[in-house]
């Protein structure tokens, strides 16, 4: 349901054990794509990831228990390993630097004193076991026989230990198992149970330990013994055991099995929303409030906030603390504005204050009606907000007619201003031509401007008419019975819609139309379904010189549309917003900024009008009587 744009993802966080793409040494992290208006197939974009690896070292030392040297027999011995890994793949390995031979998962190589198998390339994450097959005469300890393969080499450490007396002790001796948590890994895991096996002489015991906690066995000399952890990669986690292959001689056996949180570490951060000057109306407080979680200017994470059963705006966000890069991320909170209220941030606390709104009186807009007994008439008056100003009550399109027959007067009503700002409107008169009428074409200007002192919103309104500031809104019409009719050109069109994917509820439900004599503005009118999106008017054909006056027309600007003029017909073509893909989504500044200069424009054109207008009328008055 996307509009035609351009869009583009962002990733932000590989998953654990991949990197991101890579360019001539520069991560790809951005993937743009375009959708047109007639696409009509799903678009896919793919996000390319390479996978890490890392390098497996697997090394034999032979000693003598009695520190002797060791003869050229026990030189040339070869030790048996079978390497098993987690995926079941085939990999490459190198021995003593030597030619590279292939290993398939479960196979074995040979290993003499000094020497190593270094496998690379393994992909991070996946689970290796190396076992020693027994040799007669020989004991046998290994530190890292079972771990997960990161970026930073692995090395699985195997002794061998020839006795001079190949009978054992009788006394037994004690294994203990003990379980590590490393580095920084979620709270929530301290009572997490890891499941583990322990293999004595072939035969498997099955037992659970937390961190911190051991269990202990009890072994004979010359007790077998393996100790292994189901994988907990995909939980987030890489192990490695200590001491958790060999054979059983004479000393107490320490195996440590640790677990490296290698996933994505969270952080949890919470805060309160409290709120200020409504304590005697709480009524005031909206239902919920929309706060985001921002790590710079990039929305982490977004979340609707409601008061709990004590009546707190308790909130709390669970985000990633480290960045790809492994540096910690400085996250800050920001709320989405709330009608009145003005928020301040203490850390991620939220106060927001109430400012109470401003409200204003729109001036009262006067008919004087002159001439020699001038036939009761009905005047219209038309009010436009520039750049989306606040309208009186009811009224939502920027947009009010209002009217009164004869001589008098006509409130618009109060406006509401919730936030500081200039706001600006204009005021004018449609101009009917009913024969022996002079209408006054003059543009009035109400600039309200809203300031905020002590907690609170004042309003100042200013009314000027071509250009200098005057006390009140008053159009003076003149009925002389016997001023001729005039010639009469008659404007008339429609708005054409090409609403394309806009649903229904999007859709403009007005325009204004502008009407300009010779390139000066005469007539701003509003048009809407009700009247069939069609306009009619009849206006003067020639001027005071009595030259044909050339009409255009134009419309004020419709958000989201392409504006075609077609003779006197107006043709709207909807035209989604793009976003842009290096500076994120629009936020509609640019295109108010537009709007803006574009009303000011028209206004200075509307005062110019009217004082040429209205010299013009009078030229014109004098030229008929004479």
């Amino acid at each position: 349901r996307l509009p035609a744009g351009s869009y583009f993802f962002e990733e932000f966080l590989p998953a654990t054990g991949f990197g991101f793409d890579s360019h001539d040494g520069e991560p790809i992290t951005h993937y743009p794509f375009v959708l047109s208006e007639n696409d009509t197939d799903e678009v896919i974009v793919t996000a390319y990831n390479i996978r890490l690896t890392g390098s497996l070292s697997v090394q034999k030392i032979v000693k003598n228990s009695d520190g002797s040297p060791l003869t050229a027999e026990q030189l040339a011995k070869d030790f048996t390993f079978t390497v098993e890994f987690s995926d079941k793949g085939t990999y490459v390995y190198r021995k003593n630097n030597g030619e590279a031979e292939e290993l398939e998962s479960g196979e074995t190589l040979t290993l003499r004193h000094g020497e190593m198998a270094l496998f690379e390339n393994l992909p991070v994450g996946i689970t290796y076991t190396v076992t020693e097959k027994e040799v007669s005469g020989y004991t046998v300890s290994a530190t890292g026989h079972r771990g997960t393969v990161g970026t930073e080499l692995s090395t699985a450490y195997f002794i061998n230990t020839c006795y001079d007396n190949p009978d054992p002790p009788e006394d037994s001796i004690s294994l203990t198992v003990k379980k590590v948590l490393s580095g920084e890994y979620p709270a929530s895991d301290e009572d997490m149970e890891f499941e583990m096996t322990i293999i004595i002489n072939g035969k498997s015991i099955d037992f659970k330990l937390k961190s911190g906690e051991i269990r202990k066995f009890e072994l004979k000399p010359g007790d077998r013994y393996q100790v292994l952890e189901k994988d907990y990669y995909a939980q987030g986690y890489s192990q490695m055991i200590e001491n958790g292959f060999g054979t059983a001689y004479t000393d107490d056996i320490a195996v440590t099995v640790t677990n490296t949180f290698c996933g994505v570490v969270m952080t949890e951060i919470s805060g309160e929303k409290t709120w200020q000057g409504v304590e005697s109306d709480n009524d005031l407080i909206p239902q919920s409030i929309t706060l985001l979680l921002k790590d710079g200017e990039r929305v982490a994470e977004k979340t609707t906030v409601t008061p709990d059963e004590d009546g707190k705006w308790i909130y709390s966000f669970t985000a990633p603390k480290y960045d790809s890069e492994g540096k910690e991320i400085v996250y800050t909170v920001e709320e989405l504005p709330v009608k009145n209220f003005r928020p301040s941030y203490k850390e991620f606390d939220i106060v927001n204050t109430y400012i109470p709104p401003a409200v204003s009186e729109f001036p009262v807009i006067y008919k004087t009606v002159e001439g020699d007994s001038p036939p009761e008439e009905r005047f219209t008056f038309c009010i436009t907000a520039h750049d989306y100003a606040p309208m009186p009550q009811g009224v939502e399109n920027g947009f009010l007619t209002l009217s009164v027959t004869g001589s008098g007067e006509v409130s618009p009503g109060e406006i509401i201003y919730n936030d500081a700002g200039v706001y600006t409107y204009t005021v004018t008169e449609t101009v009917n031509n009913l024969d022996g009428w002079i209408y006054d074409i003059s543009v009035y200007t109400v600039t309200v401007t809203v300031t905020e002192e002590d907690n609170a919103l004042i309003a100042d309104t200013v009314i000027t008419k071509n250009d200098e500031v005057v006390d009140r809104i008053d159009f003076v019409n003149r009925y002389e019975k016997g001023l001729p009719p005039q010639d009469t050109t008659v404007i008339e069109g429609e708005k054409i819609w090409n609403h394309g994917d806009n649903t229904p509820d999007n859709r403009p439900d007005h325009i204004v139309v502008l009407v300009y004599g010779n390139g000066e503005i005469v007539i701003q009118q509003e048009i809407t379904a009700e009247d069939n999106w069609q306009y009619r008017f009849e206006l003067p054909k020639y001027d005071a010189s009595g030259k044909e006056i050339v009409y255009t027309i134009d419309e004020a600007d419709v958000e989201q549309y392409d504006k075609t003029i077609d003779g006197y017909n107006l043709i709207n073509t909807y035209i989604p917003t793009p976003t842009d893909n290096e500076s994120g989504p629009q936020t509609g500044e640019r295109s108010l900024l537009a709007l803006w200069i574009y009303l000011i424009c028209i206004s200075c054109c509307v005062v110019i009008a009217a004082i040429r207008y209205k010299k013009k009328w009078k030229r014109f008055r004098i030229f008929n009587k004479n």
